[in-house]
């Protein structure tokens, strides 16, 4: 309710023109943190938090002020997400990592299990994905607002790699992720987890020298400063969550609740968009950078990873990675 609403309702109910009446003070703004462990700046993150904000800001009517964090500022992912579960953080933007931590019979970025954005979208916006949402709620009290594509995951490295054989013995980093290290050990990786706030220094002293992630997330982190190449692998494909706490959720009024959800939904199609042209500008800063780009055949590395259904089904739902396959398009 605005202050001129208020104003004239009480002045209607007591009989007293409006204009005599002083000025109420304004409701105070519901503050919420919004976090990342990724950079900002005019990548599909930073733009697509700031849209949130922006959003979150003109559909409450200025009630809610959501206050931007990035590059790990709050606390690795991992700490994002726990903050959200004990109800010390608000809300975050992250990856998958919440099944990973919590839920990894549902973790779905298996190399080249999905063929498109298609087909990623499918999934998510399907009946799999809103069973993964109901769960992680009723599990952890983690909401899911929005999902966001998110661009296909590419190999750096310090070594020059054309095709799989080239990876054997090779120090890749990897999150912390029994299932993805094991199929990866197909191709003879040394795989080493690290957080993802201590890579850079990781491949800038040696202690690995290769990672894979989204080429945004290269550009922004910088590891082209410490890596020679950039591989295209495309190897896995999946998406970001916008998530608040169910703790948070609860003390936000029904119309704070509308809004921000709007929001959400909102800033991440609007995050979808910038995905083309981020990557295109991705692929422009290594060029300029001196990275060289290396383009290998995915199929290659697939035939490669030749036994990651059957490692998955170790790993996942009984079924699982069956009904996503069917689940194209």
């Amino acid at each position: 309710m605005t202050n001129l609403l208020r104003r004239t309702l009480l002045a209607s109910a007591l009989a007293i023109p409006a204009a005599l009446l002083s000025p109420l003070p304004a409701l105070a703004a519901t503050n919420l943190t919004f976090a990342t462990a990724y950079a900002g700046g005019d990548g599909q993150i930073g733009q697509t938090m700031e849209k949130l904000k922006e959003l979150a800001a003109e559909k409450s009517g200025g009630s809610l002020n959501v206050e931007l964090f990035f590059d790990s500022t709050l606390g690795t992912e991992r700490e994002l997400l726990e903050a959200l579960v004990t109800g010390a953080g608000d809300m975050s933007m992250a990856g998958i990592s919440d099944v990973v931590y919590w839920m990894p019979e549902y973790f779905l970025s298996v190399p080249y299990l999905f063929e498109s954005v298609e087909h990623v979208r499918a999934v998510y916006d399907g009946p799999i994905g809103q069973e993964i949402d109901q769960l992680m709620l009723e599990k952890k009290g983690l909401r899911t607002l929005a999902i966001m594509n998110r661009g296909a995951r590419h190999v750096s490295s310090n070594r020059r790699i054309e095709h799989p054989a080239d990876m054997s013995g090779l120090r890749l980093r990897l999150p912390e992720n029994p299932l993805w290290i094991a199929i990866w050990k197909q191709l003879g990786v040394n795989a080493t987890t690290i957080s993802y706030n201590e890579l850079y220094t990781a491949l800038q002293t040696g202690v690995v020298e290769a990672q894979e992630n989204p080429l945004e997330s290269i550009v922004n982190s910088k590891f082209y400063e410490v890596q020679d190449y950039v591989v295209l692998t495309g190897h896995v494909r999946d998406v970001y969550k916008i998530q608040i706490s169910e703790k948070t959720w609860a003390r936000l009024t029904p119309e704070e609740q509308t809004a921000l959800q709007e929001a959400a939904k909102e800033a991440a199609l609007f995050g979808d968009g910038l995905l083309a042209s981020s990557e295109e500008n991705s692929l422009k800063v290594l060029a300029e950078a001196g990275t060289e780009v290396i383009e290998v055949d995915p199929a290659e590395f697939s035939d490669a990873m030749s036994d990651s259904k059957n490692i998955a089904d170790q790993f996942l739902k009984p079924g699982l990675y069956q009904m996503v396959k069917d689940a194209r398009p």
